[in-house]
């Protein structure tokens, strides 16, 4: 499965968090994206399942454009780690901060079927082994690479 881009722009709040953003990742690539401005992290991967449109550009499957019935096949067919969660009432996240509900997800992912995984956030080298792996599986990988304020490692990638 392969998952692309073509000169993508969007403009949020009159902010513009992207322009000419183009990729294209097919199974067994791992795609790191960084350098984006706030909030475009979550906003691309919005993006990339359809649920935003851009302001231009292209996002397609497989070759084909994006629309609204390929967006919600992908839907049921991707893996996604957001970045930041606040679930309080969900128990099996009680007492986890959100690295170790993060960590827990991104496990999950990597443990799953999905033929493409997006993921809003990476934080360092065992992210990044955890998206190998995933690579390595046959999967598409797009991950959005940013650190923790509270991560002081020095990351190589």
């Amino acid at each position: 499965m392969v998952i692309e881009m073509k000169d993508g722009r969007l403009t949020v709040g009159g902010q513009t968090l992207f322009t000419g953003l183009s990729f294209r990742v097919k199974g067994g690539d791992v795609l790191y994206i960084d350098h984006l401005p706030p909030r475009a992290n979550t906003t691309l991967m919005h993006v990339l399942m359809g649920l935003l449109p851009l302001d231009e550009g292209v996002v397609s499957i497989d070759g084909e454009p994006m629309n609204e019935l390929s967006a919600a096949w992908l839907r049921r067919h991707i893996g996604y780690v957001p970045n930041r969660l606040r679930w309080p009432d969900d128990e099996r996240f009680k007492g986890l901060s959100d690295r170790d509900v993060h960590q827990l997800l991104m496990e999950n992912a990597a443990a799953g079927d999905s033929p493409i995984v997006l993921i809003d956030g990476i934080y360092g080298a065992s992210d990044e082994d955890l998206c190998r792996r995933m690579a390595q599986s046959g999967r598409a990988v797009v991950a959005c690479r940013e650190q923790l304020e509270s991560n002081t490692g020095n990351d190589d990638e």
